[in-house]
């Protein structure tokens, strides 16, 4: 192992930040989701997660970094009080390569106590190289375990029509090169409508990853786009400030919001048509079952558990 890979490698040397998506509805936004973003060995470049993961495919280690920050990541979700969704990032080269990744992960879930039911799988693919044949054994082994699949980066590389219509995946993540300055390029707002339009005939849904200001936020809404990620609601947070994550609710009386408040001081002292709830505060919703959806692609059927 070289220097670098071995420190990453190295146990305690990788932590474990999550980001929130929002779910939007008439009544406000729900946190959901949970992304699990890890952090490389302190004092090292590897520090930042774009250049651990760029490393980890230099050195074709993509199977050992991934297993390493999955462990990392449960074994700190493990500790938390209530059940929530999570989301992975995995290597579409750890599914293809690593044959004995999933039976790996398995077990770690259940050691973990984690119900596959509350996983999604946020595929990652920046190579040219890829098994087809191999790459629908690992989705079709995943949906088996009973976990979600969302495709990321969607817009960018190699997150292409291919890719979607190989995972057929219950989320498309779309890149921030398409939500940058969405509010202001009409451009960006045809690819929103036609990818929202293709999102609905497959069956998947939409999340706007990257929404940084009020006016973005504005536009993926008038797009239907109902699932939401980025700093104009929560930049990444510890484990320890996980709980107190809130949902942004409307209320019923006044006059329309013109303004989504991500702070509770933004609302203190004035009149606001949005109050903070913390996500432990939200009642259990009953699980809507999401229509079966068969691809030609895969001759999978979606999973009907994921909160939507």
């Amino acid at each position: 192992m070289s220097t670098l890979l071995t420190k990453i490698m190295a146990p305690g040397a990788l932590s474990t930040v999550f980001q929130p998506i929002y779910r939007l509805d008439a009544t406000g936004a729900l946190p959901v989701i949970l992304e699990c973003l890890t952090r490389g060995p302190a004092g090292t470049n590897a520090d930042h997660a774009g250049v651990l993961f760029e490393y980890a495919q230099l050195k074709a280690a993509e199977s050992q970094v991934d297993r390493a920050c999955i462990a990392a990541a449960l074994q700190t979700v493990a500790t938390f009080d209530h059940p929530i969704t999570i989301s992975l990032n995995v290597f579409a080269a750890t599914l293809v390569r690593d044959a004995d990744f999933l039976p790996w992960l398995g077990k770690l879930m259940a050691q973990a106590n984690l119900d596959p039911a509350h996983l999604v799988f946020e595929i990652v693919e920046h190579g040219e190289a890829w098994n087809a044949e191999a790459f629908g054994c690992a989705l079709r082994d995943i949906r088996q375990l009973g976990c979600g699949i969302a495709l990321d980066d969607v817009g960018l590389a190699h997150s292409n029509f291919q890719r979607i219509l190989q995972c057929n995946p219950e989320f498309l993540k779309l890149d921030r090169c398409i939500i940058r300055e969405c509010d202001k390029d009409t451009r960006r707002q045809a690819l929103l409508r036609s990818l929202g339009l293709l999102a609905h005939d497959l069956g998947s849904k939409l999340i706007a990853e990257g929404v940084e200001t009020q006016s973005e936020l504005a536009t993926v809404r008038a797009h239907d786009i109902d699932l939401v990620q980025g700093f104009v609601f929560s930049k990444p947070v510890s484990a320890a400030k996980v709980h107190e994550l809130s949902g942004i609710a409307r209320s019923t009386a006044g006059q329309r919001a013109t303004k989504w408040s991500t702070t509770a001081d933004e609302s203190a002292g004035r009149d606001s048509a949005w109050k903070r709830q913390t996500l432990w505060d939200v009642p259990t919703r009953e699980v809507a079952a999401k229509p079966e959806t068969f691809m030609a692609a895969t001759g999978d059927a979606q999973p009907s558990h994921l909160v939507w």
